[in-house]
């Protein structure tokens, strides 16, 4: 009995290191599956985020970036390398991606923009003075049929209309440079013998100092000297900045020493 006995609490121990066996190689397969990320023929479940941005080359075994096309090896299945070119090349983390909007978010989510007629006309002026373009440059065909792509009706002024806005905003005005030099503007308006209202850019001047109105009218009246016209000035035209003010009583001194 003792010998029977024993033999069958043997073969409980076998069986039961043959069960404890089987689920510990059941364990490993099912963690073998949850650590490999990497997509292939047999396996289309792509449960790593960073397959968003990549296909995956079955040929090449390796992983195509979406937005620079580099090949990025996948090691043993590991997406390591993956999410640290997304950071290190294209500036994308899981968090991130998970706070990015769709496009269509993006356009349901914005306030839209109301077209202005006089809005858009200041901003391509600007656009012009700065870029340093040519007047004629808004009757180009291009520029044109790349405005009405926008919006169809807009209204897109003529190269004189331009000339005349620019003119009119440096109209004796004094203004600073993005790099702190002073300059100065002046035009001169008249009239001609047929009637005809003419407008014209007569100088634009470094200043040499701030804008201060002494400096202001000692390049103002050398200016006009050098056209010949100090004794021919009806009006002159400014803001109220307290250097204009300053400015036009420097010059009415001078002409009055002048002329009367």
């Amino acid at each position: 009995m003792a010998d029977s006995e024993t033999d069958q609490e043997e073969m409980e121990e076998e069986i039961d290191e043959e069960n404890n066996g089987d689920e510990s190689e059941i364990s490993e397969v099912e963690e073998d599956e949850e650590n490999d990320t990497r997509p292939s023929s047999h396996n289309t479940n792509k449960r790593s985020w960073v397959w968003g941005h990549f296909k995956y080359e079955d040929s090449l075994k390796k992983a195509k970036c979406d937005y620079c096309k580099s090949l990025i090896c996948c090691n043993k299945g590991s997406t390591t390398g993956l999410s640290n070119h997304l950071k290190s090349k294209h500036n994308i983390t899981k968090n991130q991606e998970k706070n990015q909007l769709t496009i269509h978010e993006v356009i349901n989510n914005s306030e839209a923009i109301v077209y202005n007629k006089e809005t858009f006309r200041k901003f391509l002026i600007e656009w012009i003075v700065k870029n340093d373009l040519p007047f004629t440059c808004v009757e180009s065909e291009d520029f044109r049929s790349m405005i009405r792509l926008l919006r169809k009706d807009a209204f897109i002024p003529s190269a004189d209309t331009i000339k005349n806005d620019i003119i009119s905003i440096f109209d004796e005005n004094g203004w600073t440079s993005s790099n702190n030099v002073s300059f100065l503007g002046i035009t001169a308006h008249l009239i001609t013998n047929e009637w005809e209202l003419k407008s014209f850019l007569l100088d634009f001047i470094k200043l040499d100092g701030p804008h201060l109105g002494a400096n202001i009218k000692e390049a103002f009246l050398k200016s006009l000297s050098s056209y010949n016209i100090e004794s021919k000035i009806f009006d002159v035209t400014t803001d109220n900045a307290s250097n204009n003010i300053t400015f036009l009583q420097a010059v009415e001194d001078e002409l009055s020493k002048k002329f009367i």
